[in-house]
């Protein structure tokens, strides 16, 4: 992965996660630096997991954490929050309304 991408804070990550109207927020566990989430819906297991892993510094990498942004949609939480804690903004963003 490119050093340039920022990481993001695996607290703010699981927060957003938390906040997702597709998440059923009981089912969050943590195991080490692994956190996982069910997905609402009669789906089978291993579509309705979600899942990430933290560094030793609690943080996520980028491309994972803009995955979980798209599929469980709070993109644009994460891009403010890019912008906001670091100083990063790559090309223009869609005016939002």
């Amino acid at each position: 992965m490119n050093d340039e991408y920022p990481l993001v804070d695996a607290d703010y990550l699981t927060l957003c996660i938390q906040g997702s109207s597709k998440i059923d927020t009981k089912t969050h566990r943590s195991l080490g630096n692994t956190s996982t989430f069910m997905l609402i819906g009669d789906k089978p297991m291993y579509k309705k997991q979600v899942s990430f892993r933290h560094n030793e510094n609690k943080e996520v990498s980028f491309n994972t954490s803009t995955s979980l942004a798209i599929r469980l949609g709070f993109m644009a939480k994460l891009l403010d929050w890019f912008e906001e804690n670091k100083s990063w903004k790559e090309g223009a963003y869609v005016q939002r309304n």
